[in-house]
């Protein structure tokens, strides 16, 4: 399926535009902030910030490339061209993988590692250089969908008494997100089944890991992603680059000392990260001892959360506020991407606002399955990262072992590999246009509208495509 760029590569405009308002400054917020107002939407948005690692897969790190971030992008990243898996307890080599060339390729970029707060401050200052406007610690306390004025839809309230209105309010404010109570009605789901694992978020700094003989070793190697498999415990670690740090998501059994809510922000004792490690290798420890104060969440496998769009008013979620993916996922970041870019291309077809309820409404149809496979493969892959000791666990042991032996890659042939490349190659634009093409079109030509586009000539063009 073709998509809607001009002949160099912009967005096209909206015949349409209107006023977003989105609540939430992370990553979604800001990604979907860009990406609406890069086909001509109006944004406003607040922002917010944590540290850690930002892992990216190919086709995200492609539509950066097409936001035109490229070059920046790659000041402040790296590029992960294997993974080495290791035993959390012992630190002997498992394998390696190699990446899939031809799937990076076909992805549009490469799977790209770098600094959580280098990513934010990118995806901010380019949100800001296209016209968003950014209100900064802008807390709101209501959502209001009664008292708007006439041309607006919905409004909020600050804790000022200011009062802000939009045509379209999206709640990219995480899993306590107060658009999603007002969606629910107050009637939130809680955060799921915990999956019995706790999630330490921190970096190491490189130049002391450089000076230090026993972890020099991850610095020297090729740009790489770590994991360690390990009786109940598991990390990811990864160098990033800008600000020369070692970033590590290390899981450990939950004991029960933290609350649902947990925060990225909240930085705990080192001490309490180090106990919970328990029996690993010495040079997890030491890069533990070397640490930054880390933060600490419970990991949850959570429920589908039935609707994202309010029944009455233009209300949407997005990133975690809709679909939580398990805290610390390779996917998290790259869904969120996702997100933004499919809004942003059905919105890019915003020829009446009667229009708006099919747009969103839209958006959760195209995005609740591929989001619900995502999260059921990442709920797995941690499961199998921190299996407990048994036969199960031996068996994976010995079948990457045997892999490695043999000249392949520790995964080649392993079922959930072959998801991981599914998961890369999906394009969030081409189901957007799918969709439009499949069913949008044909909705506004039902009601006698132009919209535009000639209809089979579009049909014939992606049949050709195909």
């Amino acid at each position: 399926m073709p998509h809607r760029k001009t002949q160099h590569g912009e967005a096209l405009q909206t015949p349409l535009a209107v006023e977003f308002l989105i609540i939430g400054g992370g990553i979604a917020g800001l990604a979907t902030a860009i990406a609406l107002r890069r086909v001509g939407h109006h944004l406003l948005t607040d922002v917010g910030q944590v540290s850690g690692g930002v892992r990216l897969c190919p086709i995200m790190n492609g539509i950066l490339n097409s936001w035109g971030l490229g070059p920046k992008l790659a000041e402040v990243s790296l590029k992960s061209e294997y993974v080495t898996v290791l035993q959390y307890h012992s630190g002997e080599i498992f394998g390696k993988h190699h990446w899939e060339h031809e799937l990076v390729e076909e992805a549009g970029g490469s799977f790209i590692v770098m600094h959580y707060a280098d990513f934010h401050a990118l995806l901010t200052q380019h949100a800001l250089s296209l016209g968003a406007q950014i209100r900064y610690n802008a807390h709101v306390i209501e959502v209001d969908i009664e008292n708007a004025p006439e041309g607006k839809e919905a409004s909020v309230v600050l804790p000022c008494g200011e009062v802000l209105h939009a045509d379209v309010v999206i709640g990219a404010d995480g899993p306590f997100s107060i658009v999603r109570n007002t969606i629910l009605d107050g009637k939130c789901p809680n955060r799921g089944i915990p999956m019995g694992l706790l999630l330490w978020n921190t970096t190491v700094s490189l130049q002391k890991m450089r000076a230090d003989p026993d972890l020099a070793w991850f610095v020297d190697q090729p740009p790489t992603l770590f994991q360690h498999f390990g009786d109940t415990h598991a990390v990811i670690s990864y160098p990033v680059g800008g600000k020369e740090e070692f970033a590590m998501h290390i899981y450990t059994p939950d004991d029960g000392s933290l609350d649902d809510r947990g925060s990225w922000k909240k930085q705990v004792p080192v001490t309490n990260l180090q106990k919970a490690m328990g029996a690993c290798e010495p040079r997890l420890m030491k890069l533990a001892s070397f640490a930054a104060p880390p933060s600490c969440l419970k990991v949850f496998e959570t429920t589908d959360l039935e609707d994202w769009v309010h029944d009455e008013a233009p209300l949407l979620l997005v990133g975690e506020a809709a679909h939580s993916i398990p805290a610390g996922s390779t996917s998290a970041t790259s869904t969120a991407l996702e997100d933004a870019v499919c809004l942003a291309e059905l919105f890019c077809h915003l020829h009446h606002k009667d229009q708006t309820t099919m747009l969103l409404d839209a958006f959760q149809e195209i995005r609740q399955p591929r989001c619900k496979s995502v999260h059921a493969f990442e709920s797995y892959n941690l499961r199998y990262m921190s299996m407990p000791a048994g036969p199960e666990q031996e068996a994976r042991d010995a079948a990457m072992k045997l892999a490695y032996d043999q000249g392949k890659g520790a995964l080649d042939g392993d079922e959930a590999y072959g998801e991981v490349l599914q998961m890369f190659a999906y394009d969030p634009e081409d189901a957007a246009s799918d969709w439009w093409v499949q069913w949008g079109l044909l909705n506004e030509r039902s009601k006698g509208r132009d919209v535009g586009y000639d209809i089979d000539v579009i049909i014939a063009e992606a049949e050709v495509s195909e």
